[in-house]
């Protein structure tokens, strides 16, 4: 009773006193028109005028790694500008916009930050470059693409004064190209080193960072002494500028290309230093954050196949170390389970392994068991009829058993068509002449050598030593004649004089 009383006579109070309900409405509307300028702000408003562009569409896409994925789409207005907007704001990071046309397509980057989201963008499709694109109505835009503009300038000179050192006579001139060199370098760090001072928590601070190297400290004259110990000071200090756990660097491409500059061209590509350096990688993030999800996922699929031969054993040791224990709160089981069958697949065939048994046929229908075959070498050769690379690699490969079959190489070859298309393997063997070595193949694949050697394209080439185990797999044909010559024991003169 007591409360409704006191609102009584507050609404008493606002009736005949003017000025107290003037103030109420001043600060109510006060109230409002902030809330709609915030709203405002929140939402984004990227305008886009395209000369030259012919396409019905562009689309706007954000960035996971180096993987882009559409969020909107906009198509030309009477005003001949693509605009995408919206009330709601962009999540901040960096974002592509996609141009496609017949079949091309050609892309603008944007930035977006929580305060600044809105963008005009004018550019000429013919002529779409980081040097010709022009932004308005955005800061953040404005010093990425200066930031674009200096490093695209500098990089290009930095690539004439190379070229001019190493073309130049050992002395003065080149001593002259290589100061003006370290000079130009110098001057870079120093403009990425002023946007990380002065918008530390920018995203184009972000992708400064990702470009930005220590300075090499100098301490020996001798050219190659200095570049080995220019090689093992980036290797130390190639993430000194970024911190792995920050998410903001998913939303960017150059993120993907610093991790694998660094396992590629500053990792020796052998599992005994690759595995170890993932493992350092792996340990500065905490488990199940974004970027440990992100990193381990990328490794898995860098892994399963390979750039270079004998490194899906990394992947072996990233299941191994990381999956088999148990599940984990932040993979879905089923996936785990996945990731650990396909290292369990790819195990039994690492190098060094010995290769799985397989019984396969022979044309007249007899079994042939591959660990009974007596041989120096032996190249598993996988094979298909009407495989255009297959047909390419035979030649060769019958060049270099007759060349080494004399020094105890065996050819063992497998012709991959199961059922009904097995008949026409042997065809191919008399067609091509292949049937100098062993031929095989397994209708029903009973053998599941399909299976066990991780047969997906063809061909696909094996070598072995004399106890079946893999020396190398996975090389392209032209490697074959100098792996023999790596792999074979060598002749001594006598024999090679006696064969000459």
């Amino acid at each position: 009773m007591q409360t409704f009383q006191k609102r009584i006579n507050l609404f008493v109070t606002l009736i005949f006193n003017p000025s107290i309900l003037m103030k109420c409405l001043l600060t109510s509307l006060i109230i409002f028109v902030s809330f709609s300028l915030l709203s405002a702000q929140q939402g984004h408003h990227l305008s886009l005028e395209i000369d030259n562009y012919e396409g019905p569409k562009i689309y706007l896409a954000n960035y996971y790694g180096s993987a882009t994925n559409n969020i909107d789409s906009a198509t030309v207005d009477s005003s001949g500008q693509f605009i995408f907007s919206s009330d709601t704001a962009l999540e901040r990071g960096l974002y592509i916009v996609w141009l496609p046309l017949n079949r091309k397509r050609k892309a603008i980057q944007l930035i977006v930050e929580d305060n600044d989201q809105r963008v005009s963008v004018k550019a000429d499709y013919e002529a779409l470059s980081s040097t010709k694109i022009e932004v308005a109505d955005s800061k953040s835009n404005t010093r990425f693409y200066d930031y674009l503009r200096y490093m695209n300038r500098n990089s290009q000179l930095v690539g004439q004064l190379s070229k001019a050192r190493q073309e130049s006579e050992e002395g003065a001139e080149k001593q002259v190209l290589q100061e003006r060199m370290d000079s130009v370098s110098n001057a870079v760090r120093a403009y990425q080193q002023n946007l990380l001072d002065q918008y530390p928590q920018s995203i184009v601070a972000t992708q400064a960072r990702l470009d930005l190297e220590p300075p090499f400290p100098t301490t020996s004259d001798n050219e190659e002494e200095q570049q080995n110990q220019r090689y093992r000071y980036r290797r130390q200090h190639f993430f000194d500028y970024i911190d792995l756990a920050d998410s903001s660097l998913l939303a960017s491409p150059r993120f993907v290309r610093k991790i694998n500059h660094y396992l590629t061209k500053l990792t020796p590509p052998v599992p005994d230093s690759v595995a170890p350096t993932v493992d350092n990688l792996i340990a500065q993030l905490p488990p199940g954050s974004p970027n440990h999800r992100f990193l381990m996922d990328y490794l898995l699929k860098s892994y399963e196949k390979p750039r270079y031969i004998g490194l899906d054993a990394v992947y072996v040791h990233l299941a191994e170390t990381y999956y088999a224990a148990g599940p984990l709160s932040w993979l879905d089981e089923r996936e785990r389970i996945t990731i650990l069958k396909t290292a369990q697949r790819l195990k039994p065939i690492l190098i060094g392994k010995t290769a799985p048994n397989i019984v396969m046929q022979k044309e007249d229908g007899s079994s042939i068991a591959l660990h009974d075959v007596k041989a120096e070498l032996t190249v598993l050769f996988f094979w298909r009829p009407n495989c255009g690379y297959c047909k390419k690699a035979t030649p060769v490969v019958l060049e270099a058993y007759e060349k080494y079959k004399d020094r105890g190489v065996e050819v063992f070859g497998l012709c991959t068509s199961l059922r009904q298309k097995t008949p026409k393997c042997w065809e191919d063997v008399e067609e091509k002449e292949m049937n100098v070595w062993i031929n095989t193949a397994d209708s029903a694949n009973k053998s599941r050598f399909v299976q066990k050697y991780n047969v997906g394209r063809t061909p696909k080439f094996y070598l072995l030593d004399k106890d079946k185990k893999i020396l190398i797999k996975d090389f392209g044909v032209e490697q074959l004649t100098n792996l023999l010559e790596r792999f074979l024991p060598k002749e001594d003169k006598s024999t090679q004089q006696h064969n000459e």
